[in-house]
């Protein structure tokens, strides 16, 4: 059994699907059952389809493994296992494992609650932040009004939160409160995370005053008494008569208190949409100001999804009302580009002004250029947004035989000066008169922003033009064929040197359609060359049943003409016409039906393909499918194809290479079902088997594979063939390759995979680095068998040993696959276990057999403490004299020995090897 899992690697966004092809290959030799399952995520997360195969020896299937992570799933890589098992014996199982990165995703949630609040000197709110991004997220929270007098104080004022956490953080409003006067009304905002597109929650602070109307009232009253009092001292008459008054007014001052609501009751609401288009538009600011002071709004909301917005709780006054979002012109209610110019909305007590609509434009952007041609005085230029028929012809005999108006143009009134916050649609303004109605039997098919007469010199220079948007500019003129230029304008854009090429239209073409019954009457018939497209249909009179005609072609050009009706296959013919060629008689048969086609599709290694998308396009339209990935594997059928076409068929899965196919449909063979097709793969292949020189594979070998910061790595196998190894499901490209061991010479090449491809590299690697030597009896220069050999590196002598082994028959030793280059040193003991006698630094060279030698010898284990007092410390540690040492003068009688370093003197250290037979370590016998 064999297992083959598809893409191995995948990036997954929260709530979207992706989906894995995992091929089972059945290599035994009975038809086996197995079961599909993935280990190690939520069984809810993932859907196997089908989670059973049954295989024949020597085949594969495949299952889908659509993976859909949910929301709240933290940013990272995550890692689960596709595992197949067999349910008949012998019972087998093989695994694949497979890494899903999750990108990070910022997204915050933000409200205040409540959003209207009412205090003094403060109030408080609670600020509810949710975290449904995939990455953990520090918050800042900032609060602020417009007028700068609302202090905004938030505990936490950084909230770090988790996926999928919540914090709820106490917000605390304070400001200057007023002495006298009613209630003042402080909306504010409340922003979280990003300064640059942070996440806003709007909130308002119902403020009350210290002293209020009625306590006013109150304290006048008492002040009244007061007057009384001194005034009945001095005459009872001034005193009634000033009381009467005194109290009457008192009196009015309380029942207006009384009939005076604490907040308004009026309220204003609308909608907002795109002067254009007419659609709502979202997220468009609106701000509510005093008639009498634009400066600072009363209070902001914003449009929801379907472009409305509301305030309530207003005071009787007059208000104004500013629309600003981002790439739309600021606009006054109701269509001016200043506060001077707005017109107030008046509320009384009680009112809900509705219907306060708005249509907003883009910021105004330009366009000039210049249209040329033989004579372009009289040309009509008309801005419009893009359709698929830019321009209609009226066909003369469908005129002419039904006084029908099929090709009237659209209406212009839904077009204005959008630029100056023009009128809406249908409020009556128009575009340029030419853009009105037919211009020479042509009539505009798309929805008309605004329309220029050209003059002789053909410049033009258009204002105002709604942007960013995308739009057509046609140009017609009798006797001309339209020409069409698309272009797309950003916001606020200054568009010059548009240069568009009137040609002559003096060609035309006529005919008629019919069908296996006789003429067809309502055929689309539409004509094509270059940026030039008329449309027309054929008559539906009887004596002129199924006649076409079109004019205002240019010419000399190649028109291409394209016929349908419902029902029919289309046909397309292309034409060339002369200079000034009238083209009549054209005689097309449309043929009825529709047709299909079928096959099978097939991996790379000739197994049926499941999950393939096969797709072709009919005209406007694309039909598509996707191959069985149960019962008939691979077979697939596009339906509904009109015959006879001939059609380009798509297949592709991300882990193969796209392919086409030309098929052609015609009325004796409408359904082919043998389209077949042998997919290949997408990726590469990279096997082979790395050996020594002088044979053998060498297992634990890193194979590294390189392109730019595209890495692959594996390390060879230890059975069942060692050395063996194999990248697979590498792109397509240049890369190079290295066989790298420890202590061994890496090799490496360059290699270019292609889609498909299964390349083999087998590299031969020279041996690894190793050290050899030979232990001698200092006296008698015989071999010492059996003496303990010990290898350290030398940044960690004495406390780590490295490798140990010990003396063969004749005294030799040897040390293998060492790393290299590397300092070493070389500790000799006899007998085995006792303490060394000598020591030997010595280099290791990569890919070489690095000699040590007597004459190297300390004679001493590094920082054993060497005395100058004349002895060596050999002599001193063996209890012989120097002078018995072998004459290469391995201890010196004159001096002490230095502690070996990496950076000793030596052929040995240095890097260069010397020959042990001729020079071997020196131990004493006893």
């Amino acid at each position: 059994m064999r297992l083959d899992v598809t893409p191995r690697r995948a990036s997954l966004t929260q709530g979207r699907p992706v989906t894995l092809t995992a091929t089972v290959t059945n290599t035994g030799t009975v038809i086996s059952g197995y079961r599909v399952r993935v280990l190690g995520l939520d069984p809810t997360w993932v859907a196997v389809d089908p989670d059973g195969l049954s295989l024949f020896p020597g085949t594969g299937g495949t299952a889908l493994l659509t993976v859909t992570l949910p929301s709240g799933i933290p940013a990272g890589m995550r890692s689960f296992e596709v595992e197949v098992r067999s349910l008949t014996e012998p019972e087998e199982r093989a695994t694949a494992t497979v890494e899903l990165s999750v990108p990070s995703q910022a997204s915050l949630e933000l409200r205040v609650d409540p959003t209207s609040v009412t205090g003094g000197r403060e109030a408080h709110v609670s600020v509810i932040v949710t975290n449904t991004g995939s990455a953990v997220a520090n918050v800042p929270l900032t609060g602020r009004d417009d007028t700068g007098t609302v202090q905004v104080h938030f505990d936490p004022a950084t909230p770090e939160l988790a996926p999928g956490e919540q914090v709820v953080a106490a917000a605390r409003l304070r400001a200057k409160r007023p002495w006298f006067g009613s209630p003042k009304v402080r909306p504010y905002r409340v922003e979280a995370g990003s300064s640059v597109a942070p996440v806003v929650a709007q909130g308002a602070w119902v403020q009350h005053p210290r002293f209020s109307r009625g306590a006013l009232a109150l304290a006048g009253l008492v002040v009244a008494a007061t007057v009384f009092a001194v005034v009945i001292s001095a005459t009872l008459s001034q005193v009634v008569n000033q009381s009467n008054a005194n109290r009457q007014l008192a009196l009015q001052v309380a029942q207006a208190d009384q009939t005076k609501p604490a907040l308004g009751t009026a309220s204003i609401s609308g909608t907002v949409d795109l002067l254009i288009t007419g659609t709502p538009e979202a997220g468009v600011t609106v701000d509510l100001f005093a008639a009498s002071d634009t400066t600072s709004p009363v209070v902001s909301t914003a449009t929801g999804a379907t472009g409305g917005y509301h305030f309530s709780g207003l005071a009787a006054g007059s208000y104004d009302l500013r629309f600003t979002g981002g790439g739309f012109a600021e606009l006054w209610y109701p269509d001016s580009l200043t506060a001077a110019n707005a017109k107030a909305v008046t509320l009384s007590a009680g009112t809900h002004a509705t219907g306060i609509d708005i249509h907003i434009g883009g910021l105004p952007a330009t366009v000039s250029g210049q249209v040329t041609g033989a004579d372009p005085a009289g040309a009509v230029l008309t801005v419009q947004l893009p359709t698929a028929q830019p321009v209609q012809s009226l066909s003369a005999s469908s005129t002419a035989g039904s006084g029908s108006s099929g090709g009237s143009p659209a209406p212009s009134g839904s077009g204005g000066s959008a630029g100056s916050g023009g009128s809406p649609p249908g409020s009556g303004s128009s575009a340029a008169p030419a853009a009105s109605g037919a211009v020479g039997g042509e009539a505009a098919a798309g929805t008309v922003v605004t329309a220029v007469t050209l003059g002789s010199s053909g410049t033009f220079h258009l204002t105002d033009i709604p942007s960013p948007a995308t739009y057509q500019l046609v140009v017609t003129k009798t006797g001309d064929a339209p020409a069409v230029q698309e272009i797309a304008l950003g916001g606020g854009e200054n568009r010059s040197g548009v240069t568009i090429v009137l040609s002559p239209g003096d060609g035309v073409v006529s005919g008629t359609v019919s069908g296996p019954s006789g003429p067809v009457g309502a055929a689309t018939v539409t004509a094509t060359a270059g940026t030039t497209s008329e449309t027309t249909v054929t008559a539906t009179t009887p004596g002129q049943l199924g006649d076409f005609t079109l004019d205002n072609l240019p010419t000399p050009a190649t028109v291409s003409l394209q016929f349908s009706a419902p029902g029919d296959a289309a046909q397309t013919l292309s034409v060339s016409l002369a200079t000034d060629q009238h083209l009549s008689g054209l005689a097309v048969t449309l043929q009825p039906g529709v047709g299909s086609i079928s096959g099978v599709v097939t991996t790379p290694s000739g197994t049926p393909a499941g999950g393939v998308s096969v797709t072709t396009t009919v005209g406007q339209t694309t039909v598509s499918t996707v191959t069985a990935s149960v019962g008939r594997v691979g077979s697939y059928t596009l339906t509904g194809l009109p015959v006879p076409g001939t059609y380009t068929v798509g297949f592709s899965r991300s882990d193969l290479v796209s392919q086409t196919l030309d098929v052609a449909l015609t009325t004796a063979d409408p359904s082919p079902s043998s389209v077949d097709e042998s997919m290949v793969s997408a990726t590469a292949v990279l096997t082979g088997t790395v050996t020594q020189s002088g044979g053998g594979g060498l297992p634990q070998i890193t194979v590294t594979l390189v392109s730019g910061s595209t890495t692959y790595q594996v390390t060879t196998a230890t059975s069942p063939v060692a050395g063996a190894y194999a990248i697979d499901g590498v792109a397509p490209g240049t890369y190079t390759v290295s066989f790298t061991r420890p202590g061994g010479v890496p090799v490496s090449s360059i290699v270019t995979l292609a889609a498909g491809q299964h390349r083999t590299d087998n590299p031969v690697l020279a041996p690894a680095a190793s050290i050899i030597g030979t232990v001698v009896e200092s006296t008698s220069g015989t071999p010492v068998p059996g003496a303990q050999v010990l290898l350290y590196l030398a940044n960690q002598y004495p406390a780590t040993v490295t490798a140990t082994t010990t003396t063969d028959s004749a005294g030799d030793f040897t040390f293998t696959d060492i790393a290299a280059p590397q300092d070493y040193l070389v500790a000799v003991a006899y007998p085995a276990g006792s303490s060394p006698q000598l020591t030997v630094p010595v280099t290791a060279v990569a890919g070489q057999a690095v000699g040590v030698c007597g004459d190297q010898a300390t004679g001493a284990p590094p920082g054993a403490g060497s005395s100058s007092s004349g002895t060596s410390s050999a002599a001193s540690s063996t209890g012989s004299s120097s002078t018995g040492s072998s004459s290469t003068g391995s201890s010196s009688t004159g001096s002490s020995s230095p502690s070996p370093s990496p950076s000793s003197s030596g052929a040995s250290s240095s890097g260069t090897s010397c020959d042990p037979t001729t020079d071997p370590l020196e131990v004493s016998v006893s």
